[in-house]
């Protein structure tokens, strides 16, 4: 949750917050400022450099075995029918993976999917080349100050044939690279 570049609307107030935080000490939080209805508060940031495929340590993993894990907060999961996560190269040419409200909690919510099941939408770049990032929700019904924040967003080496585990790294948002390995979080794996 360091940095974005902007929100999706003026119907949202981005900002950086340092209160609803689990993995970071800061998140993205997009706050609804008006009356409106049916537009999407979130963020967006670009002018990334982010390999999906690759890790810290220099080795490569194949789409399925690798996973995204996102950590986000929402006040109120009633304001909003589904959250949406973009990866690629502009808001017309993307990787998209969403979660529908009824898979979502009040609170605190970790997710996790696997890289290849992201549907693509137009034209999106190689996994290995994302300069693009978006995260928002859709607000359908009038959601004035009701709030989501993103706290932390990692990726994850997935292993379908043992119990080997393998360590993630993360981005807070204002990484152009994956920055870090993050062993200080513990190991996580995922079977098929």
């Amino acid at each position: 949750g360091g940095g974005y570049v902007g929100v999706l609307s003026g119907n949202t107030t981005g900002s950086i917050d340092n209160v609803y935080t689990v993995l970071n000490n800061i998140g993205i939080k997009c706050l609804v400022n008006s009356t409106a209805t049916g537009f999407y508060n979130g963020f967006y940031h670009s002018g990334l450099s982010w390999d999906l495929l690759s890790f810290w340590d220099g080795s490569t993993v194949v789409s399925n075995k690798a996973a995204i894990v996102v950590a986000f907060y929402c006040s109120d999961i009633s304001k909003f029918t589904n959250l949406y996560i973009q990866l690629g190269s502009d808001s017309s040419n993307y990787y998209l993976y969403s979660y529908g409200v009824a898979s979502l909690q009040n609170g605190w919510n970790i997710k996790s999917f696997r890289v290849s099941s992201m549907a693509s939408v137009g034209s999106p770049p190689a996994l290995t080349a994302i300069s693009y990032f978006s995260m928002f929700t859709y607000q359908s019904v009038s959601g004035l100050n009701s709030f989501w924040i993103m706290d932390n967003f990692m990726l994850m080496r997935t292993n379908t044939i043992d119990n080997e585990a393998y360590s993630m790294q993360q981005s807070d948002g204002d990484d152009v690279v994956w920055a870090d390995d993050i062993p200080r979080y513990g190991y996580w794996y995922m079977q098929a």
